[in-house]
């Protein structure tokens, strides 16, 4: 029954739609500046012409790339093309500047290639029962776990607390803005009838991602082609890249399979994201390795668990998105804007009703991880040049295929106009350390929020304790207060130590 949803419907387009999406993914993850989020920021008014099951597997080629490319780049230069990365750098450019980049990158495919199809594996098998747990939700239930996922996500994104909270009512109102759903009256629009209808998913994702991220980089010092070159020290052995059956030996097959677990767990986590996988997973392995003195000096094991981790957190955060409609991470949240786009709304009633577009989905999660791999072989060679690329030259063209994208599907200067604003503002926000993720989410999540709370408590007749009489509904609020105690309080100083 798990593999129910892998349907045929795997061909051979689906299998370009998937190999382009990576290698696009690759490429956005392994320069630094561009991300993975950026690449399906652009994707998105695009997809719009697409068919669904051709837009879902390119994400999530995109999504696997994106999460692989940013370690490549931190192991050969120190500069993590993702946030996913940044405990990757800690041991792989030690390994570098030892002239050990080829053994680096060839553990860390294979630790990504074994995190990725553990989360595939566990994903497929998992995600029909929870579908199924989640069709005895009621209203109220639905209301606190949305609840815990937006107080999670503004206490994970971010290293000031406050800052967190700030980012997410700033997405809470700004999803306020248009019709209200209940009365049928605007909203928050000050008689301004331009945005008395709101402000779409499209022109938040971006001007949040796209245009913020041009101006970040504008105002920003590139570094020069020989700066990069004298991070790199480039030997024969950097161009090895088999991994040696000893070092897997000695790393241990319970260090991919505990890492992998982790990952997926915490991709299932609303709003925890690659990188607080791989944070965890690293200090466990820490923890539990007979050689922790290697740490921190170019430590296999360490490159091991990060990458591994963080590659099994992309399948584990699609599964709060496909059975509840609550995004895992800030990729997650555009893929999300994909399902909208196509008319596909998230929910266990999804996996019965378009079964078919979810099979390939699941499957190219399962695929995709053995592309990593592949390319390492086959283009591995030139990953070298990958830091060397002139991103001033790019972002012209992600500015022009950003606007022309937005206009194509929405049909309005107005949306185009917002989507500037938004951007210099989120630009302007992230200068000062705001997150966006809290920001995308709080979004996102609100309408949902607001739906599911003046819902329940219409069906209660404005009793307020509908939301702790159902055991549900109480467990959430209970691990909601859990999580504020843990990530608020614990978590910080657990870190600092």
């Amino acid at each position: 029954m798990a593999f129910e949803y892998l349907s045929s419907y795997f061909d051979s387009w689906l299998i370009l739609y998937l190999t382009a999406g990576y290698f696009i993914g690759f490429f956005f993850g392994a320069v630094p500046g561009l991300t993975s989020t950026l690449a399906i920021s652009l994707l998105l008014p695009i997809t719009f012409g697409m068919e669904a099951i051709n837009a879902l597997v390119t994400c999530v080629g995109i999504f696997i790339g994106g999460i692989y490319g940013g370690g490549v780049t931190g192991i050969l230069i120190n500069i993590p093309g993702a946030p996913a990365a940044a405990i990757t750098v800690t041991e792989g450019y030690k390994l570098t500047q030892k002239g050990k980049a080829g053994l680096a990158l060839s553990h860390g495919a294979f630790s990504s290639m074994v995190g990725g199809v553990i989360g595939a594996l566990l994903t497929i098998f998992f995600i029909q029962l929870i579908s199924e747990l989640s069709l005895g939700f009621m209203t109220p239930d639905k209301f606190s776990l949305i609840l815990m996922a937006i107080v999670v996500s503004m206490l994970i994104n971010s290293n000031d607390i406050l800052k967190g909270i700030i980012a997410t009512f700033l997405g809470l109102m700004l999803a306020a803005i248009g019709i209200d759903s209940f009365e049928a009256l605007p909203r928050m629009s000050f008689g301004m009838e331009n945005i008395r209808e709101g402000i779409s998913l499209l022109t938040i994702v971006v001007g949040t991602f796209a245009i913020a991220e041009i101006f970040t980089q504008l105002a920003s010092k590139p570094l020069l082609a020989e700066e990069i070159l004298s991070r790199m020290n480039i030997t024969k052995d950097s161009y090895k890249f088999m991994p040696k059956f000893k070092d897997i030996k000695e790393i241990g097959f319970f260090c991919y399979l505990r890492s992998s677990i982790i990952g997926f767990l915490t991709g299932i986590l609303p709003g925890a994201g690659a990188a607080m996988a791989a944070l965890i997973s690293y200090a466990v392995s820490k923890a539990f390795s007979n050689n922790k003195n290697a740490y921190g000096k170019g430590s296999l094991e360490g490159i091991t668990a990060a990458e591994a981790s963080n590659n099994a957190m992309c399948p584990g955060a699609i599964i709060p998105l496909l059975t509840f409609g609550i995004p895992g991470d800030a990729v997650t949240a555009l893929i999300l804007g994909v399902f909208n786009l196509h008319g596909l709304i998230p929910g266990p009633m999804l996996m019965i009703e378009h079964s078919d577009k979810l099979g390939p989905m699941l499957l190219a999660f399962l695929f995709t991880p053995f592309l990593i791999v592949i390319s390492l072989f086959a283009f591995g060679r030139y990953y070298i040049k990958i830091p060397l690329v002139n991103r001033q030259l790019l972002y012209p063209f992600i500015a022009f295929t950003a606007m022309i994208g937005l206009y194509a599907a929405t049909f309005s200067m107005l949306q185009l106009l917002h989507a500037t604003i938004l951007g210099f503002v989120i630009f302007l926000l992230s200068a000062r350390d705001y997150p966006t993720v809290p920001f995308l989410l709080g979004f996102i999540l609100g309408p949902l929020l607001e739906k599911t709370f003046r819902t329940s408590m219409s069906l209660a007749k404005g009793d307020i304790t509908t939301f702790v009489r159902s055991p549900y509904s109480l467990l959430f609020l209970v691990l909601t207060v859990v999580m504020i105690y843990f990530l608020g309080f614990r978590l910080p100083k657990i870190l600092k130590k």
